[in-house]
């Protein structure tokens, strides 16, 4: 930040507090939109962890499995031998 603020000072040829208030107009316009562009890495963080918390019972609970055995692979359960 300290690095921009003095080529600001350089370019502009200003003191460093009007170089400030140029700085800070700049970063407000440059986080602008981003939660919309941060948007498909939070939604992929959430999915990642509900999924991988929600398997956690699909491989050690059986009444969970049988669950999903019925309602989305329908297969038959082969018998213990």
């Amino acid at each position: 930040e300290e690095v921009l603020r003095r080529h600001i000072m350089d370019v502009d040829n200003v003191p460093y507090a009007d170089a400030c208030r140029t700085f800070a107009t700049i970063e407000v316009i440059n986080k602008k939109g981003h939660y919309l562009v941060a948007l498909p890495y939070k939604i992929g963080i959430f999915s990642a962890t509900f999924v991988g918390i929600a398997a956690i019972p699909m491989v050690f609970h059986l009444p969970t499995i049988e669950w999903f055995n019925v309602w989305a692979v329908t297969t038959d359960v082969p018998e213990m031998k």
